[in-house]
């Protein structure tokens, strides 16, 4: 149909307006239509003759005028109603496949095409990691509806690198050359991983949790001070218990990481299936059921890093202020690669990866046996 061709229609437009054959802009638009009519008769097979052309516009100058626009932009129409023809079969397999079918169509896409979720509520992400780094595609209509140049892929992943690459100047190459000098603490690396899993996990749940309560608090601005209050309120509570917690026996890591898994896996449960149900309530009870629901979660998460640091205390003084750098660093990397990490797999997902990182933490600890320096 001739609204395919839409595209092109304003240079054609342009073209007529500068021949001069047509008088007025009602006139112009009459003629661009025409043509475009001839031109639609010849993609269904027509032989090119003015005869494709209304009467008004056969003869005189203005004919062969018109036959030299036909000519000329045939290729380009033809072009158009080939990526037409395309797009066309691509929104039928999208539509009315069988769901095999349509989701082998979803997976080969050059973009990502799966639609947004609560979960996963990134509208306009259609980049996909995977295709983030190779060579672009040479087929131009790929890019007409999407940006060809992946603008906040490309900033998170510099966001990520420039926090590495600090890291490793200003944290891993002192520590390095300490190591050299002598300053070597039998299980420093296992100190280092537990604090660096700290940072990550509850940033993972931060982030992740300021984003999936937007929908039930109605506002971002709500979600991210009721869910920062709620989580350093509570998370302050706990590292006042925490500090007199004895992370140098497993049973009590257990308890405290099972507490955590139990509160995640609670969490998931509410966000995905209880709260739904209840976003007919005033603004005062929802708010005060979030802070319910954060208060266990909060507290818990509290724990681990005043355990940690008295631990060292106790075993390595000479690594807290390591420990705390490694835990800073983790944790602004970490705001970053959860957002990576939600629009590839959802916020249900990274929930469970941050209890996943918790529980590597805690079994890298090392027990209570006071740790020696070796020159």
């Amino acid at each position: 149909e001739v609204t395919h061709f839409v595209a092109l229609r304003d240079e054609l437009v342009r073209n007529v307006r500068s021949s001069g054959f047509a008088d007025g802009e009602a006139a112009v638009h009459a003629m661009a239509m025409a043509i475009q009519q001839a031109q639609l008769q010849l993609l269904r097979g027509a032989e090119l003759s003015e005869t494709l052309l209304p009467e008004t516009m056969r003869g005189g100058k203005i004919g062969p005028l018109a036959m030299k626009m036909l000519g000329e932009e045939r290729a380009a129409y033809a072009q158009e109603a080939a990526w037409t023809k395309e797009t066309l079969a691509d929104f039928a397999s999208v539509l009315r496949s069988e769901p095999a079918a349509r989701q082998r169509f979803v997976d080969d896409y050059e973009f990502d095409i799966s639609p947004s979720t609560d979960d996963r509520p990134f509208f306009f992400n259609y980049y996909r990691y995977s295709h983030l780094f190779k060579p672009r595609s040479n087929d131009p209509s790929l890019f007409r509806y999407h940006t060809d140049f992946p603008v906040g892929h490309l900033v998170l992943a510099a966001s990520m690198l420039q926090i590495v690459l600090l890291a490793s100047v200003l944290i891993f190459l002192p520590l390095r050359k300490l190591a050299r000098d002598g300053l070597r603490v039998p299980g420093a690396m296992r100190y280092f991983a537990y604090f660096a899993a700290l940072g990550m996990g509850f940033m993972f749940l931060e982030i992740a949790l300021m984003q999936k309560l937007v929908i039930f608090l109605g506002h971002p601005t709500y979600a991210l001070s009721i869910v920062l209050t709620a989580l350093l309120g509570f998370a302050g509570l706990g590292s006042f218990l925490g500090g007199k917690l004895d992370f140098g026996r497993f049973l009590v890591r257990a308890k405290v990481l099972l507490g955590i898994a139990a509160a995640i896996g609670g969490l998931v449960l509410a966000m995905n299936h209880l709260l739904p149900a209840l976003l007919g309530w005033p603004f005062a009870a929802r708010a005060g059921i979030t802070l319910v629901l954060l208060a266990p979660i909060g507290l818990l998460l509290g724990m681990p890093f005043p355990a940690g640091i008295r631990l060292l205390r106790e075993n390595a003084p000479q690594l807290i202020p390591w420990a705390w750098a490694i835990n800073g660093f983790l944790s602004v990397f970490s705001s970053i690669f959860c957002i990576v990490l939600s629009m590839q797999m959802g916020f249900t997902n990274v929930f469970l990866v941050a209890a996943g990182v918790y529980a590597i933490g805690f079994l890298l600890v090392p027990g209570t046996k006071r740790a020696g320096v070796a020159a």
